[in-house]
């Protein structure tokens, strides 16, 4: 399944944009001297998971710490840091990024829209017009968190700013929102992939549990295909109403989110994926399924040519 969801995302939030902004921008870029100055910390460790929120409090936020997370086989010292400012307004569904950061100013606008632990920008500003890049979140009083791969920032919202509330995308909106592709927020434990020379189990059908995440337990692949190492985590749910949401990390490259509807024909598992980063696609698989446990296959993978992989997952209450 990871092969057909990788997608290449700029780094950082900033990442895919140079604007030198407006006259106001540039007073905001002088406030920024009196805000916040921040110092990246490397964490040899991989990122957490998005929490997500049940809204977003509008008002001007500064960036108070970031954390970069290299993996646990990183190396600090490789990597450059940059003292940097950022003011973030948000309001009525629109965003703004200011950014500080040796000597220069960047000004990023989007709309967003969010649902779950997924929010979507969508730029509105030259030279990203109309592009849409997808971040988990945290929101949890005058705190907001985004999470860009292995990147989390951390804003405090500034005393006396607050002018509203964001509320969330819901229902169909949500599943279907670009860049977001459902609320599903939960994440389970990293697991490490294994390799195993025999041939792969034989998919068996069974009754899918609906309305309640399946987390998965192991990835392993079989027919002897070679290990890479990684470490992903994903989460599954299947609706009653025919309709699933998915979410999966793989090591350092962030959370991939995926919706859309599904069927299942004697052992076969369709997803008919029409929310992803990647347009409209469709994920044939086969699988197992027995009290509180799902197990899918699929040939291949995003790190092997060869062998078949299956996952397994357990229902989580």
């Amino acid at each position: 399944m990871q092969r057909l969801l990788t997608v290449f995302l700029c780094s950082g939030l900033l990442g895919c944009i140079v604007d030198t902004g407006s006259a106001d921008d540039g007073i905001v870029a002088q406030s920024l001297l009196r805000a916040h100055l921040v110092v990246p910390q490397i964490i040899d460790a991989n990122p957490p998971g998005a929490r997500g929120g049940d809204v977003l409090i509008d008002g001007e936020y500064d960036l108070v710490e970031r954390k970069l997370f290299i993996g646990r086989t990183g190396n600090p010292s490789a990597v450059p840091v940059s003292f940097v400012t950022e003011r973030l307004v948000l309001g009525r569904g629109q965003i703004k990024f200011t950014t500080m950061t040796d000597g220069a100013t960047t000004t990023v606008a989007a709309s967003l829209t969010f649902c779950g632990a997924g929010l979507a920008l969508t730029y509105t500003n030259w030279p990203t017009t109309g592009t849409t890049r997808a971040f988990g979140f945290g929101a949890r009083g005058d705190t907001l968190e985004l999470y860009d791969q292995n990147v989390v920032s951390t804003y405090r919202l500034r005393a006396g700013t607050q002018s509203g509330i964001e509320y969330p995308a819901a229902g169909a909106a949500c599943k279907q929102a670009p860049g977001v592709c459902g609320g599903l927020a939960t994440v389970g434990a990293w697991v490490t992939e294994k390799t195993v020379a025999a041939a792969p189990p034989v998919g068996t059908a069974g009754k899918l549990v609906l309305e309640t995440p399946y987390v998965m337990e192991s990835d392993v692949y079989y027919n002897g295909a070679p290990p890479s190492g990684r470490r992903d985590r994903a989460s599954l749910v299947a609706h009653a109403d025919q309709t699933f949401e998915l979410v999966q990390e793989v090591d350092l490259r962030g959370a991939t989110r995926l919706s859309g509807t599904y069927t299942t024909v004697g052992n076969a598992l369709t997803l008919h994926v029409t929310c992803s980063p990647v347009g409209a696609v469709s994920l044939p698989l086969t699988f197992s399924a027995w009290p509180g446990t799902l197990q899918t296959l699929q040939p291949g993978g995003s790190n092997h040519d060869t062998g078949a992989e299956c996952m397994t997952y357990h229902a989580v209450k």
